[in-house]
């Protein structure tokens, strides 16, 4: 899975470090990176992978490298005449959302309970499914009660 995600994982990381860097390069250089990454990585990694023996995370460094350089190169002769500047055209609003505690508590319980399913307590166990069904069971009626009772998850206020 690792490989496949070298499709996209490198050109959006050097498309990022040169947007923090700079603000200057224009956005045809990232699509050029781009465009060169896709071709170059499933060229080297699907057909030349007889003939370039490299791993693919030593690829993907050569590759980033290149992809930098691609988008400096075209920055340099005709940059951007105005530095890029992100608009803001209203204030976020960063109201906390009123369910947002107790669905945070439900999706940290899924995660315990597929824990508990497929460990020596659940499924992979020799013994009886009485422990993850005791844990399920109080996962169930916990989700139960914070949900019923929305204040339970506040956080005490300060004096």
């Amino acid at each position: 899975m690792r490989i496949f995600t070298g499709f996209y994982n490198i050109p959006t990381a050097g498309v990022v470090i040169i947007g923090l860097f700079t603000r200057r390069v224009p956005p045809i250089g990232a699509k050029l990176a781009i465009v060169f990454h896709v071709i170059a990585y499933g060229l080297l990694r699907f057909v030349l992978d007889d003939v370039v023996t490299l791993h693919f995370i030593h690829l993907d460094a050569i590759l980033f490298v290149i992809e930098v350089g691609i988008m400096l190169a075209v920055g340099a002769p005709r940059p951007r005449a105005e530095p890029y500047v992100p608009p803001q055209e209203r204030p976020i609003d960063t109201t906390p959302w009123c369910h947002g505690r107790s669905t945070a508590f439900t999706l940290l319980s899924c995660v315990v309970a597929l824990y508990v399913i497929f460990s020596s307590l659940g499924l992979a166990g020799a013994q009886s499914t009485t422990p993850a069904a005791t844990i399920l069971t109080a996962l169930l009626l916990a989700n139960v009660a914070v949900w019923a009772m929305p204040g339970l998850l506040r956080r005490p206020r300060r004096a």
